[in-house]
C-alpha cells in the first residue's frame, strides 16, 4: 500500500467461494519508466513576473545554486518531453509519479489536465491522456509564501514587497524545502479488472 494509503476490509458470514491463491487485490506494477529532464521550468511570480531555468536535475528550491530560486514563492511548471508510450494492452495503467512535491501539484499531459495531488503518494493516472508517440508533460508546483518573506526581510523595509500581519520569520530563518523533489516516473500497472 502506498504512504497514506487505505483499504476496506469486508467480512461476509456466509462466503461460498475462497478467493484463488493467486488472486490478486492491486494492480501489478509491471515497469517503471523514470523521467530525468532536462527540465524547462518557468516560474511565475503572483505579479505575473516570470523568468525560466534549465533544470539538469530535480531540485529542492530552498538549496539551489540561484537565489532567485531559494526566495521565490508561486507556481512553476516543470515541462518536459517524453519518447513513446505504447503498448497493445488494453488493460494497462499508466500513472505519473511524482516522487514528492511541496507543496502542491497539479499535471497535463499532453495539455489535457490530468490532476492535482497534495499528499504521498502523489501519483496521477495518465491513461486516458498519453499518445503512443511523443508526449509532452507539465507539472505546476506551488509552494507557500514563507521563503518570499524570508527573503524580503533581508531587504531594506521599503524595498519589501510582501507583508503579512503577523510575520514570524527573519532574515536568517531556515528555507522551507519547495518544489518539484522527485524522482519523476511513469508506472506501468496490469489492471485486474
Amino acid at each position: 500500500m502506498p504512504k497514506q494509503g487505505s483499504v476496506f476490509i469486508i467480512f461476509r458470514k456466509n462466503q461460498k467461494e475462497k478467493a484463488s491463491p493467486s488472486a490478486r487485490n492491486y494492480p501489478k506494477l509491471i515497469k517503471s519508466i523514470p523521467i530525468d529532464g532536462p527540465w524547462n521550468v518557468t516560474f511565475v511570480k503572483p505579479d505575473s513576473t516570470s523568468f525560466t531555468k534549465v533544470f539538469d536535475q530535480l531540485w529542492d528550491w530552498s538549496k539551489h545554486p540561484d537565489k532567485d530560486v531559494n526566495y521565490f514563492s508561486g507556481s512553476a511548471t516543470y515541462e518536459v518531453e517524453l519518447p513513446n508510450l505504447e503498448t497493445d494492452d488494453k488493460k494497462q495503467r499508466w500513472v505519473l509519479s511524482l516522487g514528492n512535491a511541496i507543496a502542491i501539484a497539479s499535471g497535463s499531459v499532453n495539455g489535457s489536465q490530468v490532476g492535482s495531488v497534495w499528499t504521498d503518494p502523489y501519483e496521477i493516472d495518465i491513461t486516458d491522456f498519453r499518445n503512443e508517440q511523443s508526449n509532452s508533460i507539465a507539472i505546476k508546483v506551488t509552494n507557500t509564501w514563507v521563503n518570499s518573506l524570508i527573503g524580503d526581510q533581508q531587504l531594506p523595509e521599503n524595498q519589501r514587497k510582501r507583508w503579512t500581519i503577523v510575520n514570524p520569520y527573519k532574515a536568517d530563518s531556515p528555507l522551507h524545502s519547495a518544489g518539484l523533489l522527485g524522482p519523476v516516473s511513469i508506472k506501468v500497472y496490469q489492471d485486474n479488472q
